[in-house]
């Protein structure tokens, strides 16, 4: 916005808040600013009348440069904004810098930092704008090839870039948040010790564990869960309490135990048998995997369905 035209808006608002005496609501907003202006002590109505014009003046201007920046920064690259940021970490120290740089070297090994738009050509702030940070967080822990670890380095990396790009657009573009931890937030067993724990497990048992930790509400659900009752597209299983949403990367890791799955059974989880996992043999194998943890954490199939709050009862544990 020019200078002339931001004075003229100035003038046009009356910063001195001459109100028009004709107009009742106008005459009813004076009456209660000077109410306000009354009831202060220690500072004159004189000065909070300065105050006021100072405010009004300041609050334009800062309108107008607020405006003119998100006009620029619409047109600004994703890429410079994204090496903007690594510019920022080398200052780091040794620790914090390898983590990033790390976390940066997989995430655009795996094309994950998205630079270029759908027609191949440069991608614009403005234009990531609509894209948003969420959809990339869901893919980082899709990626098949990386361990859990790095997949959570990865997390924790675009996270922080994330935050970094709303400070640098004032909130242009709004911050990510991960959402595994988002949607354990309230649960009894946090989700540093569940990443521990479930490592320690099969294949097959850590699937279980995360499908009770990550939202569906009870053991036998998970146990009796059918292979047609899982819905790629929506990211989400069906169940006898209902449509339950599900992390995509849980979908995709239970679609590719199914097809490697020898049995025909229509169950997802099934023992050497071909039948439905005891929950006696699940309990051992809980128990096995919390022996390895530092930690020693009790971890039940009942406590990871728990939230933080829930009075322990000893009927839970069996759901």
């Amino acid at each position: 916005m020019k200078e002339g035209h931001l004075e003229e808006l100035i003038q046009l608002d009356q910063i001195d808040l001459k109100l028009k005496q004709n107009h009742e609501g106008a005459l009813r907003a004076k009456e209660l600013w000077q109410h306000c202006t009354q009831k202060v002590t220690g500072i004159s109505g004189a000065t909070l009348e300065t105050l006021l014009k100072d405010f009004s003046k300041e609050a334009w201007e800062m309108q107008a440069k607020v405006k003119q920046f998100t006009s620029f920064l619409k047109e600004v690259p994703f890429v410079v904004a994204f090496g903007y940021w690594l510019k920022g970490i080398s200052s780091m120290d040794g620790y914090w810098l390898e983590k990033y740089l790390k976390g940066c070297a997989n995430l655009l090994k795996k094309e994950l930092i998205p630079l270029v738009n759908s027609q191949g050509e440069i991608l614009t702030l403005d234009e990531f704008r609509q894209i948003g940070h969420q959809k990339i967080l869901e893919e980082i822990r899709c990626v098949s090839e990386w361990t859990l670890l790095e997949k959570e380095e990865a997390v924790q990396c675009y996270v922080q870039f994330s935050h970094s790009l709303a400070r640098y657009t004032c909130n242009f573009i709004s911050a990510g948040s991960d959402p595994d931890r988002n949607l354990v937030r309230r649960k009894k067993i946090k989700y540093e010790t569940f990443l521990d724990f479930v490592q320690r497990l099969s294949e097959r048992d850590s699937l279980i564990a995360k499908l009770l930790y990550f939202g569906v509400p009870s053991m036998e659900s998970v146990l009796s869960l059918k292979k047609s009752a899982i819905n790629p597209e929506e990211s989400s299983v069906s169940l006898s309490e209902g449509e339950v949403v599900l992390p995509k990367h849980l979908i995709k890791d239970l679609i590719t135990h199914i097809q490697h799955k020898k049995d025909k059974q229509d169950l997802v989880f099934t023992n050497v048998r071909g039948a439905e996992v005891e929950r006696a043999h699940l309990n051992q194998s809980f128990s096995r995997a919390c022996e390895k943890m530092s930690t020693h954490t009790k971890i039940t199939p009942g406590i990871l369905l728990r939230l933080e709050n829930e009075k322990s009862e000893d009927f839970f544990d069996e759901k």
